[in-house]
């Protein structure tokens, strides 16, 4: 399906309302494909046995990955800047597989289409849930520039120190304190993030993952009132 010409009329509209948000094409990944597609049960028992249908079923949506970039950028003209691939690989506090056999089993592929966008003039990162503090290192070798999302507990101070040049996006947390919290108790969590995390000027903050409907819509303007306040350099 040639979905180009919708590509293109969102890129024009993403150009009209970019002076007031910052639009980002995204678009799914490999693991969470991957293990929604065969079950938690099927997945777990093939990952552990490293199976041939487990390895098949990893090129075959890292294909369908390459040929969603390639599509996007040849529709975009190489307008979107970013491409943020989502692709679940932690839950809460820690990740779903260990970074070893991630880098293994599925970074080749994510090596060879973050190098395709890289090629092409633009940025990849990655959104994932829960902590992947300890996935920074493999997700760098492969070519990501940063994450977005940041929950169950992830450690602004550690990853910033460890990893200055990597590239935050969100730590917002949409589990207690945006949707829970009084106006000072999200006014003082912002700035606890600006205070760990703005000077290195890697920091884009944001929800760690989505701002969905049952947070009350005035905690969403604390959110943004707050980050307008301690933001500003």
């Amino acid at each position: 399906m040639d979905d180009s010409v919708e590509i293109k009329k969102l890129m024009d509209y993403y150009g009209r309302i970019s002076p007031y948000i910052f639009p980002v094409i995204a678009l799914g990944g490999i693991f969470d494909t991957l293990w929604q597609s065969m079950g938690f049960n099927n997945f777990a028992y093939h990952y552990r046995k490293n199976s041939k249908l487990y390895q098949e079923i990893i090129k075959y949506f890292a294909e369908l990955a390459l040929i969603r970039v390639e599509a996007i950028i040849e529709a975009t003209g190489n307008r979107a800047g970013i491409l943020n691939i989502n692709d679940d690989i932690a839950f809460k506090g820690r990740p779903m597989v260990s970074p070893e056999r991630w880098e293994q089993d599925i970074g080749k592929y994510y090596k060879e289409i973050c190098s395709t966008i890289r090629d092409a003039g633009m940025k990849t990162t990655l959104h994932t849930d829960g902590d992947i503090t300890m996935m920074i290192p493999a997700l760098k070798r492969v070519g990501f520039r940063g994450v977005q999302g940041w929950e169950g507990g992830a450690d602004p101070i550690i990853v910033n120190e460890s990893y200055p040049d990597f590239v935050i996006n969100g730590f917002g947390d949409i589990s207690q304190v945006i949707p829970f919290g009084s106006k000072e108790e999200i006014f003082n969590h912002v700035k606890e993030l600006m205070d760990a995390l703005k000077e290195n000027r890697h920091f884009i903050i944001g929800p760690s993952t989505i701002i969905y409907e049952g947070i009350p819509f005035e905690n969403v303007e604390y959110f943004i009132e707050a980050t307008r306040q301690y933001g500003k350099y």
